[in-house]
C-alpha cells in the first residue's frame, strides 16, 4: 500500500477523479448477490462462528467495507471479482486474532503512519487531506480511515509476533548459506542449437503424414468464442471531460502543484529525455484529462449495462437491440480460444478469463475498463473443439516436422560429443581442445553461482537454470550429460569451483541475514496464517463457494 500511495501523491488526481461508482462494475450485473448473502449462504441471521466465536452482522459489515477500502487504495475502486468474499473472510480472522492477542493501536501510531505515508520527501508538504476529500466522495470517512490505519499497524505487528520464529535464524546458518549461494562455478559449454540443422532437413510428404497421423491431438482446434460487444471510447467524451476539466478551481495552480511534486525528471518525451515545464504542464493536463474521459465512459457504460441487464429474458441478442436502439455500433470478434485472446482486443486485459465464464442464461460480462475504452460483451457463438483436416494446418506440421528432426539431430551429436568429450578427457585432454577437434566451438562462460540472475552477455544463448543445476551436480574436471534447452541443447563442462572471498563474505552478510530473516519471518508468517485459517472454519466455508463455483460480489 505504500508504494501505491507515495506513487500518486497528486492533488490534481484527486480532484478530478470526482465520484467513481466503486461497484458500478457489478452493481448493475444480473448476478449480483450482497457480501450478506454470500456470507450467509441461507440469507439468514446466523452468520457462523470463528474459532468458536460468533460472527456478528457488524463484524461482516466491517470487514466488508475495509475490504472495499482496500480496493480503493489499491486498485482504484475497481472490483477484484471472486476475491471479494475471500478479503472479507481473511479480514474477519485477521480482526479476530488482533482481538485475541490483545494488539492496540494508539492515535499517537495513526498519526505517525499519516505522516510517513503522506508526507512528500522533496517538499515537506503533508498531502492527507486531499485523500480524504476523495475518500469522503467514495462514501467513506476519516473514521473509516482511521480503522483501516489502525488495522494495517495492528495486523502488521501480529504479522511480527506470529512470524517471530523467522527471526531466530542463527548467523551462522546464514553464513552456511550465503556461501553455498555465492560460490562461482567456471564452465564453458558447446552448444547444438536447432537452428543450425534446420537446412538440412528434408521435408517428404509422406513423413509430414505420418506425422500429422502420429500428433493428431496437438493440431485439435479447441474450443472458440465469438462475442458481441459495444465499445465506449473514451475520446468520444473528450469534449464533455474537457468542460468539466476546465470548470475546476485554480486548475493552473494545480496542475504547477502537480508539476513540482513530481519533479521534472517524471516528465519525458519518446526519446526519453526530459520534456521542458510548458510541454510537461500540456502533458499533464492532456492525461488528466483523458482519463476523466475514461470515467466518463464508464459512467455512460455503466447506464447501457443497466438497460440490457433489465431485459428478460437474458438473451446475447439483447446486447445488440439495446445498442441499435441506443445509437450505437454493435460490433463481433473474431473466434478465439482460451489461450489465444482475440487479437482486435489486446487491450481488454482477463478478457479470455471473464468470456469463458459466461453461459447462455448468464450471457453479459460486466463493463470492463480497458487503457482507452470501456466495453460490454456479450456471448454470441460457442464453437466446439475439432480436428482440422492435414490441408488446412499443413505449412505448421511441416515446420513442427522439421524442427523435430532438427532438435534428433541435435539430440544426437550432443550425445556422441558427450561420449567423446568423457573418453578424452579421460586421456588429460583439454575439453577446448575436444571440442576444436570435433570441429565445435567452447564458449567459456562468466563466473556462475546460485545467486546468479542473468548472463547479460549470452542472453537467449545458453539456459541458465540448467546451467546452475549442471554446476551444482558436477564435479571439477567432469562434463555433464547432454542437456536439453529451448533452442535445442548443450555439454557443460566444470573446470573449477572458487569460494567466496572472504572480504565480500563480510562486507554482505549482514545485509544476507536481514533479508533472511525477513523471509523466514514471512514464510513462518504464512504457515501460521494457514493453519490458522484453516483451523478457525473459515477455510472451508471458502473453500465450499469456490468449488460451487459461485462468483463472490460486493458492495460497500
Amino acid at each position: 500500500m505504500f508504494g501505491t500511495i507515495r506513487k500518486h501523491q497528486s492533488w490534481l488526481w484527486i480532484v478530478i477523479v470526482g465520484a467513481v461508482i466503486l461497484s458500478f462494475v457489478f452493481w448493475f450485473s444480473p448476478n449480483q448477490t450482497s457480501y450478506r448473502n454470500l456470507l450467509l449462504g441461507d440469507g439468514g441471521s446466523q452468520f457462523g462462528t470463528i474459532d468458536g466465536r460468533p460472527i456478528t452482522q457488524e463484524m461482516v459489515s466491517t470487514a466488508n467495507r475495509q475490504a472495499a477500502l482496500r480496493r480503493f487504495l489499491f486498485n482504484r475502486g475497481e472490483n477484484s471479482g471472486s476475491d471479494d468474499e475471500q478479503q472479507i473472510l481473511q479480514q474477519l480472522f485477521l480482526s479476530e486474532k488482533v482481538r485475541e492477542y490483545k494488539i492496540e493501536v494508539g492515535d499517537a501510531a495513526v498519526a505517525r503512519w499519516i505522516q510517513q505515508n503522506f508526507r512528500n520527501p522533496q517538499t515537506g508538504q503533508l498531502n492527507y487531506d486531499p485523500y480524504l476529500q476523495e475518500l469522503r466522495k467514495q462514501g467513506f470517512t476519516e473514521a473509516d480511515f482511521h480503522r483501516y490505519i489502525r488495522q494495517d499497524i495492528a495486523q502488521r505487528h501480529l504479522a511480527q509476533v506470529a512470524g517471530v520464529a523467522g527471526k531466530l535464524m542463527p548467523p551462522r546458518e546464514a553464513e552456511a548459506e550465503y556461501r553455498r549461494a555465492n560460490e562461482e562455478s567456471l564452465m564453458s559449454v558447446v552448444l547444438f542449437n536447432t537452428s543450425n540443422y534446420l537446412a538440412g532437413i528434408t521435408v517428404p510428404p509422406p513423413a509430414v503424414e505420418q506425422f500429422f497421423s502420429n500428433r493428431v491431438s496437438s493440431y485439435r482446434i479447441p474450443e472458440r468464442l465469438q462475442l458481441g460487444f459495444v465499445r465506449f471510447a473514451a475520446s468520444n467524451y473528450l469534449a464533455e471531460a474537457e468542460k468539466e476539466f476546465a470548470a475546476i478551481p485554480n486548475l493552473d495552480n494545480l496542475l504547477e502543484s502537480t508539476y513540482a511534486q513530481q519533479g521534472a525528471e517524471a516528465f519525458r518525451d519518446s526519446d526519453g529525455k526530459t520534456l521542458s515545464k510548458e510541454a510537461a504542464l500540456v502533458t499533464l493536463r492532456e492525461q488528466n484529462r483523458d482519463a476523466l474521459a475514461l470515467r466518463v465512459a464508464r459512467t455512460k457504460a455503466a447506464e447501457f449495462a443497466k438497460n440490457v441487464y433489465d431485459m428478460t429474458p437474458a438473451k446475447p441478442e439483447n446486447l445488440e437491440k439495446v445498442a441499435a436502439s441506443s445509437g450505437l455500433t454493435f460490433q463481433t470478434s473474431e473466434p478465439f480460444s482460451r489461450f489465444s485472446p482475440p487479437r482486435s482486443l489486446a487491450d481488454v486485459q482477463n478478457l479470455t478469463e471473464e468470456a469463458f465464464k459466461l453461459m447462455e442464461d448468464q450471457p453479459f460480462t460486466a463493463p470492463i475498463v480497458a487503457e482507452r475504452a470501456v466495453y460490454l460483451f456479450a456471448l454470441k457463438n460457442r464453437l466446439p473443439s475439432e480436428i482440422p483436416p492435414i490441408d488446412q494446418v499443413r505449412t505448421r506440421v511441416a515446420e513442427d516436422y522439421r524442427r523435430s528432426q532438427a532438435i534428433e539431430m541435435g539430440r544426437k551429436q550432443g550425445m556422441a560429443f558427450h561420449a567423446a568429450a568423457t573418453n578424452m578427457l579421460a586421456q588429460g585432454k583439454s575439453f577446448e581442445s575436444i571440442a576444436k577437434q570435433e570441429k565445435f566451438d567452447a564458449i567459456e562462460l562468466p563466473p556462475i553461482a546460485i545467486s546468479t540472475q542473468s548472463l547479460d552477455a549470452l542472453q537467449g544463448r545458453v539456459d541458465l537454470g540448467s546451467l546452475k543445476n549442471a554446476a551444482f551436480i558436477l564435479k571439477p574436471g567432469a562434463v555433464s550429460d547432454f542437456i536439453p534447452t529451448r533452442e535445442g541443447g548443450m555439454v557443460a563442462f566444470l573446470k573449477e569451483r572458487r569460494p567466496v572471498s572472504e572480504e565480500k563474505l563480510k562486507a554482505e552478510l549482514p545485509k544476507f541475514l536481514d533479508e533472511q530473516r525477513r523471509r523466514s519471518e514471512s514464510q513462518s508468517f504464512g504457515e501460521w496464517f494457514n493453519r490458522e485459517f484453516e483451523r478457525s472454519g473459515l477455510a472451508s466455508r471458502l473453500q465450499a463457494r469456490q468449488k460451487s463455483g459461485e462468483g463472490a460480489t460486493t458492495t460497500p
